[in-house]
């Protein structure tokens, strides 16, 4: 990388840069791949030793950093993943990555997920002498245990556990019914196939296969690998959700459920759409990194 582009004062305007090319590199490679290094600490550092009109502030390191071609990621969250994770999520993505649209059009994504009142903080534009609004927080918010389903035809009808009733098998059969039901309903028919998020035991317990085996009008895509959110769209409709939820501290599980069904049979049916047809790019992000982690 020329460390050294950019670095020219531009004709007619600015003050010269501070620091010539083989200085930038020098800082660059100074802070490249350490992740406890700060700029206010690097900046610090080269002062020491720096020519006072060679000195810099952390704000003109950012600046120099940046013009160099690089900036700062926070590291992301991801499942921790051993090889034979990634040979099962590679081996998915092969046999699923060529399905049709008009396959998988026809697919069900579920998954569970928690909402907690009082998560959403929110700031508004105030004068500089105003203090900060505030937030009230408890330190037990309610929460609720959702257990939903999605597919490009829209949201399915939330599913809400009775609450502190932990879901066995049995439980998690009442919420497939529930999901076949409402698919069917979307749909018109049981031509559809029902995509579960992983291998939960109650995912896989003998009641659940039984169920999906013997009872299920619908069919199911085997085979889902573990450790593999990033293959199930509704994770991101999960998030634009919880992005909108708006019940304060203090709300009650009533008002939370209210909350969920209003978001998710408001949200815009293109946004869901675009998540259904993502499925064939996350299969095939799965294929590039030969099973390893997705932008997903």
């Amino acid at each position: 990388m020329d460390f050294g582009a950019g670095l020219e004062k531009a004709k007619g305007g600015g003050r010269p840069r501070k620091l010539d090319a083989e200085e930038v590199e020098e800082v660059v490679e100074h802070i490249k791949g350490d992740r406890d290094k700060t700029l206010r600490g690097v900046a610090a550092n080269w002062n020491e030793t720096a020519d006072d009109d060679k000195k810099i502030t952390p704000r003109t390191l950012k600046n120099v950093l940046n013009r160099a071609g690089l900036v700062y990621k926070r590291e992301t969250k991801k499942p921790l993943l051993t090889e034979e994770h990634m040979e099962a999520r590679y081996e998915f993505a092969r046999l699923h990555g060529n399905d049709s649209y008009t396959a998988s059009r026809r697919y069900v994504w579920v998954d569970e997920k928690y909402f907690r009142a009082g998560l959403s903080v929110r700031g508004e534009w105030l004068p500089t002498s105003d203090p900060a609004p505030v937030a009230p927080t408890v330190k037990h918010p309610e929460s609720l245990y959702v257990m939903g389903g999605m597919c490009y035809h829209g949201v399915l009808e939330p599913y809400f556990p009775p609450k502190g009733v932990r879901t066995d098998s049995e439980g998690y059969v009442e919420f497939l019914k529930h999901i076949g039901a409402c698919a069917r309903d979307l749909f018109g028919d049981w031509n559809f196939t029902l995509v579960q998020q992983d291998n939960a035991p109650v995912h896989t317990s003998k009641a659940t296969r039984d169920y999906l085996n013997e009872e299920a009008h619908h069919r199911t895509l085997g085979g889902w690998p573990a450790q593999s959110p990033d293959l199930n769209p509704i994770e991101n409709l999960w998030a634009i959700m919880a992005q909108r939820m708006r019940s304060p501290v203090g709300a009650t599980r009533e008002t939370l459920m209210r909350e969920v069904r209003a978001i998710a049979s408001g949200l815009d049916p293109v946004i869901v759409q675009k998540l259904a047809d993502s499925w064939q790019s996350r299969c095939a992000a799965i294929i590039d990194a030969d099973g390893g982690h997705t932008g997903y």
